[in-house]
């Protein structure tokens, strides 16, 4: 072979084998921004999550629960009255439904507290707290024991007044 044809024949491998690395390039270009953009999203998508405020959350719908309001302190009116406020009352994520107030069997309860039937434990105590009830006033009861479908039914003691801080926009003439 001549140097000459040695020399044609090298460019054309060398023409080849640039070619080759080209399209091997391009293509590994391409790889790496497919998997920018996944990754890309997959943060986009992780950050939106870990700022999910709880303002945000109250733009949900609120919860709303099936509420028995029960008089354990025997101040007349007490039970309707405070049924009324809590109607119109917003607390947390959760609503009220009242669907009865009575009379509790007794007269002498001196601290209020709820029984909730249908609620998970952490629900329970968010909702205590703000309502104003001690952690200790809460008590989970067996849905079973539950036959007009209640979430939740509040006695009210003659300490009704630590209860009423949630409640405070809404007037009140008979609740002290």
């Amino acid at each position: 072979m001549s140097p000459q044809a040695r020399k044609n024949n090298r460019s054309t491998r060398s023409r080849k084998n640039s070619n080759g690395l080209r399209w091997r390039a391009r293509l590994l270009d391409g790889a790496i921004l497919v998997c920018t953009v996944v990754i890309g999203v997959f943060v986009f998508s992780v950050a939106g999550r870990l700022s999910y405020t709880r303002a945000e959350k109250a733009n949900f719908a609120p919860r709303v629960l099936r509420t028995q309001i029960l008089n354990g302190c025997g101040e007349p009116g007490l039970a309707a009255e405070f049924g009324e406020r809590l109607t119109r009352a917003s607390i947390e994520e959760f609503r009220f439904d009242v669907i009865d107030h009575d009379n509790f069997n007794r007269f002498d309860v001196d601290e209020s507290f709820i029984t909730v039937y249908t609620l998970s434990t952490d629900d329970a105590l968010r909702l205590a707290a703000a309502m104003g009830f001690s952690p200790d006033h809460v008590f989970l009861a067996d849905n079973t024991d539950n036959p007009w479908g209640l979430d939740a039914s509040i006695v009210l003691g003659r300490n009704t007044r630590p209860v009423l801080p949630a409640l405070e926009g809404i007037p009140s003439q008979t609740i002290p």
